[in-house]
């Protein structure tokens, strides 16, 4: 009779993917990541809520008793409508120094007087024939002991002249004109003088009056009391705060 010896089976293979069971150390780790993610959220949605959030908050018709510490810094401010009627007559000088444009439509007629002596220097230049036709008398003797006798000669020439003639001269001249005429451009007419007048002034005047006045209170107000018929506060969550107290 044959004995066999069995040899031990091999273990089988340790699950892998979804079926791998889950560690003590790797459920740790994914609570201590969910608790740290779950923290970061709160801390950001606090600062974001204290940064962003306003708190609005109504009041009608609520009486309050309002009291003012001392040495308080306060202002006071007064606004009023001023209604008034202005009449007044006030003296005013104004100086003027200026160029004015002027255009000349119409045609100019003017009347004018001359009475100037005109001094002449030139000189005058003559080229031309002058014919000559005269009569020339003379005695003419015919010997010497036989007295002479006088003989009138017809003479017709004609008798080549150029000359220059320099003249100076003061001539006297005196007169009388109309003169018209039409001016083609604008004229520029110089202004510099003073205007002294009066302007009479007559209005309705409104005027707002406003003044302010810093002040600190030197004492303690007692309260005093104020309605108030609406008010609308706006409290940001950013002016909020905390203060830590230790118990004893």
């Amino acid at each position: 009779m044959s004995t066999q010896t069995l040899a031990p089976s091999a273990p089988p293979p340790a699950p892998g993917g979804w079926n791998r069971p889950v560690t003590r150390r790797a459920l740790l780790l994914v609570s201590l990541l969910t608790a740290l993610l779950w923290l970061a959220l709160v801390v950001a949605g606090f600062f974001y809520v204290r940064r962003e959030w306003v708190t609005v908050l109504e009041m009608r018709d609520q009486p309050v008793q309002l009291r003012l510490p001392e040495g308080l810094a306060a202002r006071a401010e007064v606004a009023e409508p001023v209604l008034t009627h202005l009449e007044s007559t006030q003296r005013l000088r104004l100086p003027l120094n200026q160029e004015v444009r002027v255009q000349v439509q119409n045609n100019l007629k003017a009347h004018t007087v001359i009475d100037t002596v005109v001094p002449v220097h030139t000189v005058v230049n003559f080229e031309g024939d002058i014919p000559v036709d005269t009569t020339v008398s003379a005695e003419v003797p015919v010997v010497s002991w036989w007295p002479s006798f006088p003989v009138t000669i017809p003479v017709k020439v004609v008798v080549p002249v150029k000359v220059a003639v320099p003249v100076s001269a003061q001539i006297p001249l005196a007169l009388a004109l109309d003169v018209s005429g039409e001016l083609a451009g604008p004229l520029r007419v110089p202004i510099k003088t003073v205007l002294d007048t009066q302007v009479v002034l007559r209005a309705n005047v409104r005027a707002q009056v406003s003044s302010s006045t810093d002040f600190s209170l030197l004492s303690p107000v007692e309260p005093f009391g104020v309605d108030i018929r609406h008010a609308r506060f706006q409290l940001p969550m950013s002016d909020f705060g905390w203060t830590m107290v230790s118990g004893r």
